[in-house]
């Protein structure tokens, strides 16, 4: 989670990437919720209910169809499109394509 903390705040602003929750397998969280425990799905579903807990005026709604998870392992991908969450597959062997991958999607 440290790297991505870097990677985030160098994107944006250090108010904005504070805010953006990170789950790793770090064990820095926990999930208590109702929501699908199977792949990352328990990642998202935590990070989606810490950033309802704390309202910010310009987040929007915070659902499925607004969240991604990005996985290098297919399994969770296919996981998170069953529960009908959007996903997208990130190749070790080809990660320059990410961006033109989430940018096909509708």
């Amino acid at each position: 989670t440290k790297h991505i903390r870097e990677v985030l705040e160098y994107a944006y602003s250090p108010n904005v990437a504070e805010c953006i929750p990170i789950r790793g397998n770090d064990g820095s969280w926990t999930y208590v919720g109702n929501g699908m425990k199977m792949g990352k799905q328990e990642h998202m579903a935590s990070a989606a209910e810490e950033l309802m807990a704390k309202p910010m005026p310009d987040v929007g709604i915070i659902s499925k169809s607004t969240t991604l998870l990005i996985d290098d392992d297919p399994k969770n991908i296919k996981k998170s499109l069953k529960d009908g969450a959007r996903a997208v597959w990130i190749n070790p062997r080809d990660p320059l394509r990410l961006l033109d991958d989430i940018m096909r999607l509708k």
